[in-house]
């Protein structure tokens, strides 16, 4: 069922890309036949190359805000491809003005077509490798690194920059008039790219599955119906074609930036998801979760935490986490945040115990444990886990208690005797001292036991083991 829904789909998508490609190629195709020439086309230039240039500056921002939100080299080529045709376009529509053409040496005719013919050779070359990029990322698994993005900065600028000093610095003659080599790289080449990065394209497999992959497709085939059929009707003046291949450019440009807004608004839904599954996984744990900054401030507080220490997560908000232990554990807290932020490897953490206070003042057993947080900028960040370990603790000193101390009198056993009394021994071996030892016995305790009962016998027993523990210092052991 899933399978036949998933090629409804794509034929769907398939079917709309032909809708739109025919659509749009048929406009564009109908006004090189409709109007034989447009008045004023020189100005009409410089309002198409400037609307160009805005569109293709936003395509080429949003592009490398992706890539630098998720590395992915389709959007690296996407974003400095069209940040230099901005740049291209810009300076065309600039330099064509009544204004600044005075002062080049080459035509305004002339500067117009060697703008189109840079700017479709670095568009056509940058989608070409960005093509190609998503399915060399799909085969190797690498990611480009801080080299390799200056790369294709510096290639992208060094292009760019040879532009405005051709233009500015070179008379140059229209390309209509230029000879066999010229033609062919103006005429051939961009098709050959925009067609072979078409093709590479259309073997992607989840390529109608990708937003940005589907809108990328409909632009090349604009661009190339513009290449092959709209620009080559045109003569050299600002004819009808000349117009509607501009347009169709900018319509190219705005197709992918369709598609960049829908692909970030899918990254943006994705991450708002994300957020409240994580929201929901850290509200529903049983310990404590609190995040702080390195300063020791709280910035978050989950429902846990908010039950064991009776603050509101608003209350607390940017107090410092001395404010959840005792002013006994302040030291020891101290002590433990400078082990902390001298350098805890991410991943790795550190446990302590120490007094809590909740907000009425009630104390009880805190056990904290920290883990460092990841984070995109300088602000270190850390998880607590706060965990109310007071039963524990109470069970863990009857345990002792049970092991260790005559459950009668509460003074030590045999075997917390036993324990004492070899590590005395020692001492007084390595000291070269004496100790003493007493065996004391009860006289007449059966009888008492007899005719007094034997509850009488238990406090007679707590009474002597209680003076004889205050006959004694308090580096001294009475056991029973």
């Amino acid at each position: 069922m899933k399978n036949t829904t998933k090629i409804e789909n794509d034929g769907s998508r398939a079917f709309a890309m032909v809708l739109w490609a025919s659509a749009a190629v048929a406009a564009s195709f109908a006004v090189t036949r409709l109007s034989p020439q447009i008045s004023s086309g020189a100005n009409f230039y410089t309002v198409l190359a400037f609307s160009a240039a805005i569109v293709a500056a936003i395509a080429g921002a949003m592009s490398l805000i992706r890539y630098y939100s998720k590395k992915s080299r389709l959007f690296l080529y996407l974003g400095v491809g069209f940040s230099g045709i901005a740049m291209l376009e810009g300076f065309s529509a600039l330099v064509t003005t009544e204004t600044l053409v005075h002062y080049l040496p080459s035509t305004q005719s002339a500067i117009i077509q060697w703008s189109w013919l840079f700017r479709a050779l670095l568009l056509s070359g940058f989608l070409f490798v960005a093509c190609r990029a998503g399915a060399a990322k799909e085969t190797s698994g690498r990611e480009l690194g801080a080299a390799d993005e200056i790369k294709v900065y510096v290639l992208a600028a060094i292009y760019v920059a040879a532009f405005i000093g051709l233009i500015a610095l070179v008379p140059l003659s229209e390309l209509a008039r230029g000879g066999w080599t010229l033609n062919f790289v103006r005429e051939v080449v961009p098709v050959a790219l925009f067609g072979a990065a078409f093709f590479r394209l259309t073997l992607r497999p989840n390529m109608a599955n990708s937003d940005i992959e589907f809108w990328l497709f409909l632009s090349l085939i604009f661009t190339l119906a513009l290449h092959v059929l709209i620009m080559p009707a045109s003569g050299t003046g600002f004819d009808a074609a000349f117009i509607a291949a501009h347009l169709l450019k900018i319509f190219s440009y705005v197709l992918v930036l369709v598609g960049l807004f829908i692909n970030m608004y899918g990254v943006f839904v994705s991450a708002r998801n994300n957020e409240a599954r994580i929201r929901a996984i850290v509200e529903s744990a049983i310990d404590g979760l609190i995040t702080v900054d390195k300063r020791g401030c709280i910035t978050s507080f989950n429902g846990s935490a908010q039950g064991m220490f009776g603050y509101p997560e608003g209350e607390i908000q940017g107090r410092h986490i001395e404010r959840l232990v005792t002013k006994r554990g302040h030291d020891e807290l101290k002590e433990f945040w400078k082990r902390i932020t001298s350098g805890l490897p991410l991943g790795e953490g550190l446990a302590l115990e120490v007094d809590g206070r909740r907000i009425d003042g009630a104390e009880f057993h805190l056990e904290l444990g920290v883990t460092g947080l990841p984070s995109d900028n300088h602000e270190q960040g850390y998880l607590l886990t706060a965990r109310d370990v007071s039963i524990r603790k109470a069970n863990e000193e009857t345990i002792y208690r049970q092991a260790n101390f005559d459950f009668l009198t509460n003074l030590p056993n045999r075997m917390m005797f036993s324990d004492r009394l070899s590590s005395e021994i020692s001492r007084c071996k390595r000291e070269e001292t004496q100790l003493a030892l007493m065996f004391i016995d009860l006289d007449g305790f059966k009888k008492i036991n007899d005719t007094l009962g034997h509850d009488a016998g238990d406090q007679l027993i707590r009474t002597a083991g209680q003076r004889l523990k205050e006959s004694v210092r308090e580096v001294d052991t009475v056991a029973r």
